[in-house]
């Protein structure tokens, strides 16, 4: 029988990459916290998630010193991916610079809380860490794993590779409205923001090309030391709609977080939409 600890909801963890005919893997540092830590033993219940938008029941079946086996123990819970008919959330790519060192990990850890799909790391006129240089992507994405087990996410939020503005505009996309950039003393987002509701996406999306970046949703983030003025240029000309955050100067990690969230919420389905 499973050992009962109270009303307690059940512990989740990341799932290595899964193999046919294979029972489920912990990743090698969950399965280590979960054996040294917390001390998991035969009978215990959990949940393992696979990051691609399915959540597993598994049942402890043996453990030792070294490895800890796992049982299935009943269906997977699903939900859509993000901007999917059916998801509570748009599909949001967030384009921002690396912040300034120690910040990166915190980002991406928040950026997966408030819902967004993806964060493109933004080559700028004035960034500080051009290409993201001093960050191990790893870490980033081990921050954002972390995150999604706090905030019950079933669909990781991608870290891609980095690129300059130039090269993002012209890979993004075409649907009126879709894009926006923070500008200090512009609109409020309450006024530019139209909600629309991530049931009217497409049900059938076409496969996308390496130069293609997903349907959605864009918010561009300027450096700590602010958009150059031909930067603003290429931002306005190409259709982008400018958000303002309000009076105070923001650092680069905060305000992609604040305008990520607003975004999330001005244009997600309605708070009592099932989730999958």
């Amino acid at each position: 029988m499973p050992r009962r600890r109270g009303d307690a909801p059940l512990r989740r963890f990341r799932l290595r990459p899964s193999e046919d005919g294979l029972p489920p893997r912990l990743t090698e540092a969950d399965e280590a916290h979960a054996l040294r830590v917390l001390r998991l033993a035969p009978g215990d219940r959990l949940l393992g998630l696979d990051g691609q938008g399915s959540e597993w029941p598994l049942t402890v079946a043996h453990a030792d010193r070294r490895s800890l086996g796992l049982a299935l123990d009943g269906p997977a819970r699903t939900e859509p991916r993000p901007g999917d008919p059916g998801s509570s959330l748009p599909h949001l790519t967030v384009l921002a610079p690396i912040p300034r060192q120690g910040e990166a990990e915190t980002m991406a850890d928040q950026l997966a809380q408030v819902g967004a799909a993806r964060w493109v790391p933004l080559t700028t006129q004035r960034s500080q860490d051009p290409g993201g240089a001093r960050v191990r992507p790893d870490r980033l994405e081990r921050a954002a794993h972390e995150a999604s087990k706090q905030c019950l996410r079933l669909w990781d939020l991608e870290i891609a590779e980095p690129l300059d503005l130039e090269r993002a505009l012209t890979r993004g996309s075409s649907e009126a409205g879709s894009s926006f950039f923070l500008e200090a003393g512009s609109s409020n987002p309450e006024d530019l923001c139209e909600p629309r509701s991530a049931h009217e996406a497409p049900a059938n999306r076409e496969p996308l090309s390496r130069h293609q970046d997903p349907p959605g949703l864009r918010l561009f983030v300027g450096p700590e030391g602010g958009w150059s003025p031909e930067e603003l240029e290429l931002l306005r000309s190409s259709g982008a709609r400018g958000l303002g955050l309000g009076p105070l100067v923001l650092r680069t990690s905060t305000a992609a977080v604040v305008g990520a969230s607003l975004l999330v919420r001005a244009h997600g389905a309605s708070q009592d939409a099932p989730a999958g």
